[in-house]
């Protein structure tokens, strides 16, 4: 499981994540590493989450398209998902958090693409590759009652950091045949920011070690 929470406010868009990579078939952490990357369009970012396949090929999918406009990139990020399902069908899974500077709106947007049709906590419903525009997604523990009081109370970005902690605290059971069990949210939390003047990363906490659970691949 990744931690990808994400937060469009007053002009700027942040995403967090985490730094923890595991082994697809062992599910245990195999090292640490960013799981957001800046692509060719001037100023965004992509996180990504996956289940099988390789995350590479996403990357290297979106990062070979050249897009002047925002929603090239969103396109871009769409075919990614497609190739990538189709390498292991039925097993393979992502879903990409991206955030871009939009200099028609002048202002930062956020927007989620997943591989798959679903509902969230809330009841809505998605249809799988295609980008929808979002102000605000939490990746895991929606429902969870300190999750929905902070909501209720209004998100920021300190209100988000504390979700992150949350999340930590509680991973989620995968259910997904095939996969094997996975070991929490762990490394570093990492902040990146877009804004007109382009993207900051920083990073925010050191976490270490993934707490022991077995949750859902990230």
């Amino acid at each position: 499981m990744t931690l990808m929470n994400g937060l469009a406010m007053g002009g700027r868009a942040r995403i967090w994540t985490d730094t923890a990579w595991t082994d697809p078939h062992t599910g245990k952490v195999i090292g640490y590493g960013a799981k957001a990357f800046e692509t060719p369009l001037f100023p965004s970012i992509v996180a990504m989450t996956t289940v099988g396949g390789d995350p590479n090929r996403i990357m290297e999918k979106i990062g070979s398209k050249l897009s002047l406009m925002l929603g090239g990139l969103l396109e871009a990020c769409e075919n990614a998902l497609r190739e990538f399902v189709t390498v292991q069908p039925g097993i393979a899974l992502a879903r990409l958090l991206v955030a871009g500077w939009c200099y028609e709106t002048d202002s930062a947007r956020l927007f989620l693409i997943h591989s798959e049709d679903g509902t969230d906590a809330n009841g809505n419903t998605w249809p799988a590759f295609a980008a929808q525009e979002i102000s605000d997604v939490v990746s895991s523990e929606a429902a969870n009652p300190k999750v929905r009081e902070i909501v209720a109370n209004g998100l920021t970005p300190d209100a988000m950091l504390r979700i992150a902690e949350i999340q930590r605290a509680h991973p989620i059971d995968c259910e997904k045949p095939g996969i094997a069990p996975y070991y929490g949210i762990g490394g570093t939390l990492l902040e990146h920011e877009v804004t007109r003047a382009g993207v900051t990363t920083r990073a925010v906490k050191e976490w270490g070690e993934p707490v022991k659970s077995a949750i859902c691949a990230g």
